[in-house]
């Protein structure tokens, strides 16, 4: 059979295709009237969008302003209206192809420029650049149009990436613009526009974004992965539901693990079986649960701004009391079905950071402590087994999917995977368990435990419920096997794959955390987020710059707040995550402390732990101390996957600040605790510093979203204070003044 290929839909409105509203040649886009256009907008604009009349008029000025530009240029190429940005539930409101360069168009109709805009107009850009591989080898121009300015900038800064900086215009100017960029980076190459309309749109998302378009009813399969990624995730969902589906046609009671590298994709798993399932009236109700705190509460709270903005709900309250029943917290719903008989409503129980349940000592505790002292009423039963007895309620059938990142237990108490694998050996015998060959490690212990949990008769192995590959770090898929390698002091394996990952993600070492500083905010472009991260054990940090802030930190807030100056964001770096505040999340670019708990000493690494001992404090390796609530082993493990975590945040790239530190032997931050592991990373596996590396004062950012609007504006006012006091001819004026806007990059 003969492949017919696939034809844009020129001039007819894109309805339902999911791409984009219309789209049409340019030259036939000046013939159509501006009214015919609005119609074919409309016809693809989904019906609850349908009475923004705001949305209307601005459709009616684009329209305007494009064929009365495009006209004066004489252009030939291809206009898109309202283009898909798969992931943000946004869409770009003109592309241009024009000459082989894609101008993504950010249209502010009676509005002035603003930082948000700003940012906004760069997003989209970046996006394409990083995701839609038909554009990935073409020139990108981003161009935010604000109808109420009256001055134009032209930004000439191209990235050595093929994209050019932000362009400020107005409707009047656009055509300038275009003209100049065009005059600059245009060429008469052959272009396919079906291609381009049509191409692959691999997204690689942040947590937060993917949580809100996944319960926007955006699947998994078109926001969660990179193009290496998608087969692997596609295969654990298709897995994920054949086990639903297998319990729910045999009655059965199932647990469900799925696994992965860090960051490859578990949670989005999750987060999108829940969204699929959020009906309570649906036979398949599934709930979201996870014992991580700062998850939870970021995920409610993004959820409730995205939903307050599309005006889903009326106050940011009622969005955070929709989010609770979706995204909940592991404590309320362990707390809740303790104290009630009744049958849990969902039927299918996501459990996310499975590996970080407590044990029936910790859960005992906890209680024992609430109570104050009632030990009769105690649970009795590891938070696992709690987990699995709510759900034996059920008459029928229950699944509950594990969300298993591997080595990443962080805390005492926490009994991994083998507290999951011992409820259902020790007492609930009829519930069955699938998961893939990479759930155990290769330890004694887990050696052990894979052939008592294999030998269980309800015991099968599917191997597509593992994530091998990494979509958080979209720019390179190799970076958690190189972090593995680094902490596991294997640093002839991290040698080697390091060549794979540096021209992509960039790693750096410094000891001076100005210049760490300086690095990120360089690296920030549009709503990018950089942010510190350091160990909870590492309680030397605040001796060298890095404070890490009290268990009462609105993390929210960090995550989500854009503001520079904002001391709560991140984007400020004024305060670091630890792995309990971070682990699930992430940034864009982050600076990783490294201290003095985690030592690389003859050839090895070795955990310390900071204890009192009058008349001051001093480190003791932690395999040689005493414990109240674990052993040296377990704390030691901790320490060492803490790091694992911390080195697994960054989604484009980081910096590793090791301090100088103290020149006196008695102080907590010594130099000596530093030396090996600066040597280590530098030496054996051959990371590069920042010693020598320029930085520009006025970095990435600054150059992309083109000039400080204020000063501009000031220097403005200054030539035509001149220019009216006749200090300043009309000619000499309008040259200073277009040397002003022209010239500010070079300032």
């Amino acid at each position: 059979m003969i492949q017919v290929e696939k034809q844009a839909p020129l001039g007819t409105g894109a309805i339902l295709n999911g791409i984009a509203y219309y789209c049409d040649t340019i030259e036939a886009f000046l013939l159509t009237k501006g009214g015919d256009i609005l119609d074919r907008l409309l016809r693809a604009t989904p019906m609850e969008d349908l009475h923004l009349e705001e949305q209307k008029y601005a459709w009616r000025e684009e329209i305007r302003c494009l064929q009365a530009r495009l006209k004066e240029l004489g252009a030939k190429g291809y206009v898109v209206f309202e283009y898909n940005i798969v992931r943000m539930a946004k869409r770009i409101d003109v592309v241009l192809l024009l000459r082989n360069v894609v101008y993504s168009l950010e249209f502010k109709v009676g509005q002035k420029y603003a930082p948000e805009s700003i940012e906004q107009a760069l997003d989209y850009a970046l996006r394409l650049r990083s995701f839609h591989k038909m554009s990935q080898d073409m020139y990108i121009c981003p161009v935010l149009i604000a109808t109420e300015e009256n001055d134009s900038f032209f930004n000439p800064y191209e990235d050595g990436s093929k994209t050019i900086g932000l362009q400020k215009t107005n409707d009047k100017k656009l055509g300038q613009i275009i003209e100049r960029i065009d005059k600059a980076y245009g060429c008469d190459d052959d272009f396919d526009f079906n291609r381009w309309f049509y191409s692959e749109y691999h997204p690689s998302p942040s947590i937060v974004e993917a949580a809100v378009d996944a319960f926007n009813s955006v699947p998994v399969s078109s926001i969660a992965h990179s193009e290496a990624g998608q087969e692997g995730i596609d295969s654990c969902v298709a897995s994920v539901n054949e086990v639903i589906e297998y319990a729910k046609r045999e009655k059965k009671k199932c647990l469900c693990f799925v696994t992965g590298v860090p960051g490859a994709g578990k949670t989005l798993v999750g987060l999108d079986i829940a969204a699929q399932h959020s009906d309570i009236k649906d036979d398949l109700y599934s709930v979201y649960i996870s014992g991580n705190g700062p998850l939870v509460d970021v995920l409610q709270e993004a959820l409730a701004k995205a939903w307050l903005e599309a005006e889903r709900v009326k106050s940011k309250a009622e969005g955070r009391r929709e989010a609770s029943a979706l995204i909940q917290d592991a404590y309320e719903f362990r707390n809740h079905y303790l104290n009630s008989p009744e049958t849990p409503y969902e039927k299918i129980l996501i459990f996310d950071e499975a590996q970080r349940v407590w044990n029936k000592e910790k859960v005992d505790n906890f209680y024992l402590e609430r109570k104050k002292g009632d030990e009769t009423t105690l649970p009795n039963a590891s938070e696992a087994e709690l987990a699995i007895r709510f759900m034996d309620r059920h008459k029928d059938w229950a699944v509950i999917v594990c969300l298993v990142g591997l080595g990443q237990d962080i805390h005492n108490g926490e009994t991994g995977v083998f507290g999951w694998f011992h409820a259902i050996l020790d007492r609930y015998h009829d519930w069955e368990a699938f998961y893939s060959p990479f759930l155990f490690g290769s330890s004694v212990t887990d050696e052990a435990e894979k052939l008592a949990i294999s030998s269980f008769p309800g015991s099968k192995e599917v191997p597509g419920l593992h994530l091998k590959v990494s979509v958080r770090s979209f720019r390179a898929e190799k970076v958690s096997s190189f972090v593995n390698d680094l902490v596991d002091g294997h640093g002839t394996g991290a040698k080697e794959a390091l060549p794979d990952i540096q021209g992509k993600y960039p790693i750096y070492v410094t000891r001076d955390l100005e210049t760490a500083k300086r690095w990120l905010r360089d690296k920030k472009v549009g709503s990018q987020r950089i942010g510190m991260i350091a160990s909870s054990a590492a309680k030397d940090s605040v001796s060298n710059g890095i404070d890490v802030p009290g268990r009462f930190f609105t993390w929210p807030d960090w995550f989500l707040k854009s503001g520079a100056d904002d001391p709560s964001s991140s984007n400020s770096l004024s305060f670091a995550a630890s792995e309990f505040n971070i682990q699930g999340l992430e940034i864009d670019w982050a600076l990783v402390y490294w201290g003095a708990d985690f030592r690389y000493e003859e050839g090895d690494f070795i955990q310390y732990v900071l204890h009192y001992r009058r008349p001051r404090q001093v480190w003791d390796r932690a395999l040689e101390s005493k414990f109240r609530n674990s052993t040296a082993e377990e704390k030691a493990r901790w320490i060492r996957n803490a790091y694992r975590v911390n080195l697994t945040r960054a989604r484009q790239g980081m910096v590793i600040y090791v301090p100088y530190g103290s020149d006196d032997p008695l102080d907590v931050n010594y130099h000596g605790n530093y030396d090996g592991v600066y040597e280590y990373l530098t030496k054996e596996i051959g990371l590069p510093t920042l010693d020598g590396v320029v930085i520009a004062t006025k970095g990435e950012g600054y150059k992309m979203a083109g000039p400080d609007m204020k000063r501009i504006q000031e220097k403005l006012l200054q030539l035509k204070t001149l220019y009216e006091s006749g200090a300043l001819s009309e000619k000499d004026y309008e040259s200073r003044k277009s040397m002003v806007l022209d010239n500010w990059l070079q300032e």
